[in-house]
């Protein structure tokens, strides 16, 4: 699905960065973005004008 795969790589440029400041144990190392994207789930995507 095209949208899916759109919304994961958009999701991800915008919150990796986050995640890899933000949210980093101490003994973890920082994710790619994809990386990132293979531990995402997404239960829903809505769309508003």
């Amino acid at each position: 699905m095209k949208k899916d795969q759109d919304a994961r790589l958009y999701l991800a440029s915008q919150f990796v960065d986050l995640r890899n400041e933000t949210w980093l144990d101490e003994d973890e190392v920082e994710l790619s973005i994809v990386e990132f994207i293979s531990r995402m789930s997404i239960e829903s995507i809505s769309f508003y004008e």
